[in-house]
């Protein structure tokens, strides 16, 4: 199936991706691998999404390979690629992805640390 996908034409095995998907879900036992929500039953609060750590466009050949994917609930996939990338559009690599994971563990780690602080 010929899928668009920010602007590209693409071929994309929609089973196939989502096989993928669904593969690399499980191997992160159904958990948000930046906040840590967990849910086995999908549209429950939060979905979890599959994100590409390579984007499919300039790296067609990673599309489906569970090793380039990670499980991001919803709001830490919108926040990764809104908030840290400037939208979906940009061109993202795993080196982007690693970068945004570094600063949000940094971020909690700070925000623990005042909050012991306080309380």
């Amino acid at each position: 199936m010929k899928m668009i996908i920010l602007g590209y034409l693409m071929n994309i095995d929609e089973k196939k991706l989502n096989s993928a998907i669904l593969k690399r879900k499980s191997k992160d036992n159904y958990t948000c691998c930046n906040c840590g929500y967990h849910t086995k039953v999908p549209l429950i609060k939060r979905e979890l999404h599959g994100h590409h750590t390579y984007n499919k466009k300039d790296y067609p050949k990673l599309t489906y390979n569970v090793n380039y994917l990670r499980t991001l609930c919803e709001k830490c996939h919108a926040n990764f690629h809104i908030k840290f990338m400037g939208g979906y559009d940009k061109k993202c690599t795993i080196y982007n992805y690693y970068v945004w994971r570094m600063t949000q563990e940094l971020l909690g780690a700070s925000i623990k640390k005042i909050f012991y602080k306080l309380f």
